[in-house]
């Protein structure tokens, strides 16, 4: 997250599923902007492009039955055929077990406007239990974001990371942190994680997972970094959360086992998104955000069964589902 002073996230009226929602505007709290993981340019795992032969699809977004151009996948990748979304909130020993085909919503700042997701993705700072508990009404399922790789000083608990845990000034704001100190690192997560629980939210979407590959001025390796993304699976496990974690491709097939779902930033502006089809053929979900992603990519991505979402810079607004 970015640091972008207070505000407020409420939700208005709206539609989720059929259902009418209503919540009201909720005290302001402390709200950030949020830094995309992955911009253009950020590294990936080397390896040929994947093909996009021209073909059509029907779009089947927010507005429903719009036909718009699109590109299918070589036959070699696989496929999945477009089918209405399953429940979302199957669950298994009473966590939440993400599946393939969803339709999610993140959104960081603003109004939180209910319809068209079944799937909210949410700073858990600025959302009120209030709003967690009318999305559930409503039939969704609810994720916080927490960042794990840039320390925020925004947070109210910013103070339990200094010294050593930090590491020199991240590009939008904050401090890199210096993933191998879970032992002063771990603590706070954990407390951060029970208040996503004790909110209410089902799962973690868990950004910047992937410092180590960064600019960070910190010797970071790659085994750094999969024994720290372990470390933070197991921690958000335990506080009953379901886990994801936003990663470049390079990291996705070795975190496979460990999460329950994958997050990823433009993997279709990139055209690396093949690095993640191990999750879907493992029935674990996919949500992926595109800020440049090229026209038609919806078709692209229901296709791959990933769960998209085109979004503006900042995610303070409501993204548009595919």
């Amino acid at each position: 997250m970015t640091m972008a002073g207070r505000g407020s996230l409420r939700a208005v009226v709206g539609t989720v599923f059929g259902a009418t929602l209503l919540v009201a505007a909720c005290a302001p709290m402390i709200s950030h902007a949020h830094r995309p993981s992955h911009a253009p340019g950020h590294p990936a795992a080397a390896g040929a492009r994947t093909p996009r032969p021209p073909a059509t699809a029907t779009n089947h977004g927010a507005t429903g039955g719009a036909t718009a151009a699109a590109t299918d996948p070589p036959a070699n990748l696989p496929v999945v055929a477009s089918t209405p979304a399953p429940p979302p909130a199957a669950r298994h020993g009473g966590k939440w077990a993400p599946r393939s085909g969803l339709r999610w919503q993140i959104q960081l700042a603003g109004d939180v406007l209910p319809g068209g997701a079944s799937v909210y993705d949410l700073d858990p700072y600025a959302t009120p239990q209030q709003l967690v508990g009318e999305l559930h009404a409503a039939g969704a399922v609810v994720m916080c974001h927490l960042d794990v790789g840039v320390a925020d000083p925004a947070l109210p608990d910013a103070a339990r990371l200094s010294g050593e845990a930090l590491g020199p000034p991240a590009p939008a704001g904050g401090h890199w942190l210096d993933i191998r100190r879970w032992d002063l690192i771990g603590p706070v997560l954990k407390d951060r994680l029970d208040l996503c629980r004790t909110k209410g939210f089902d799962a973690v979407d868990a950004d910047h997972a992937d410092i180590y590959a960064r600019d960070t001025g910190l010797p970071l390796s790659l085994a750094d970094q999969v024994a720290y993304d372990g470390q933070v699976a197991q921690l958000a496990r335990a506080a009953g959360l379901a886990v994801g974690e936003r990663t470049g491709a390079a990291l996705a097939g070795r975190l496979l086992p460990d999460l329950d779902f994958a997050v990823v930033d433009g993997c279709f502006a990139r055209d690396d998104c093949a690095a993640w089809f191990g999750y879907i053929d493992q029935g674990k979900a996919v949500f992926d955000t595109e800020t440049g992603a090229p026209a038609g990519f919806c078709g692209r991505a229901r296709a791959y069964a990933f769960a998209a979402t085109s979004v503006r810079a900042g995610l303070g607004a409501p993204g548009t589902p595919c």
